[in-house]
């Protein structure tokens, strides 16, 4: 069983957000990413989260409520993924600019998860950023905390209360500096295993470690895995894409 977290930079490649990049570049990055996607050669076992998928365009933020229109690129993406991957969707895809996404093979054994371990809705800004997946008795949370008290208290006191077996993603913490350095050790103390070391960069604008797999403690690899965090030529990120392969039995 292969999971994979991959921070998609919202298609712009090694862009920062505000830069130009024009609709024909952001299409060229999409069949990338679909190519790099089909060379995984997903098993139904296997299942790839994607962080900041374009979403929606923020048009209006004068007048209240704001005015937001989807992005041309979402749908894209799901035009080109659908027919051959089972999409996973936040549980409240509200109004926001990205999402985090899941991808499985059409044959997948995972499905979406009637635990709601994490306890939100949906007026809540960043429930686009979460999702929650299920497959026999393993529950898998994948996740782009923003780096707030507020996100991570969330799941933190979730997870106090209701124990998952993965949690993956972009975290926005890294342990060796800001605000938020102290978060990985509090989410460790709840009972997890971090499999990314803190010297090993994942976010190469940054110069910083801040993708992981958080695994439950309690979780026996007696066939043994694997770690790979890599940089991807076929489709180009400004965030490293970040691989557990687990042995079967």
């Amino acid at each position: 069983m292969r999971i994979v977290t991959f921070n998609v930079n919202g298609f712009r490649g090694m862009l920062n957000q505000g830069e130009v990049i024009s609709e024909e570049e952001l299409c060229i990055n999409l069949q990338r990413l679909k190519a790099f996607i089909d060379d995984l050669k997903m098993n139904d076992e296997d299942v790839v989260i994607l962080q900041e998928v374009p979403h929606k365009r923020l048009i209006d933020k004068i007048i209240v409520p704001w005015t937001w229109e989807e992005q041309s690129m979402f749908q894209r993406f799901v035009d080109t993924f659908d027919k051959e991957y089972k999409i996973f969707y936040p549980r409240f895809l509200i109004d926001s600019n990205q999402c985090t996404i899941g991808l499985g093979s059409k044959e997948t054994r995972w499905k979406a998860s009637q635990k709601h371990i994490i306890k939100y809705n949906r007026f809540h800004h960043y429930g686009n950023k979460l999702i929650e997946i299920e497959k026999d008795n393993d529950i898998l949370l994948g996740v782009h905390i923003n780096p707030c008290d507020e996100m991570w208290s969330l799941i933190i006191n979730s997870l106090n209360k209701n124990k998952v077996t993965y949690v993956v993603g972009d975290f926005n913490a890294y342990e060796k500096r800001g605000e938020m350095k102290n978060k990985p050790s509090v989410l460790r103390g709840l009972g997890y295993n971090s499999f990314i070391p803190s010297n090993v960069i994942t976010d190469y604008k940054d110069n910083s470690s801040i993708d992981n797999f958080y695994v439950d403690n309690n979780l026996n690899f007696e066939n043994g895995i694997s770690i790979e965090v890599k940089k991807t030529d076929r489709f180009i990120s400004d965030h490293g894409c970040c691989f557990l392969n687990i042995q079967n039995p």
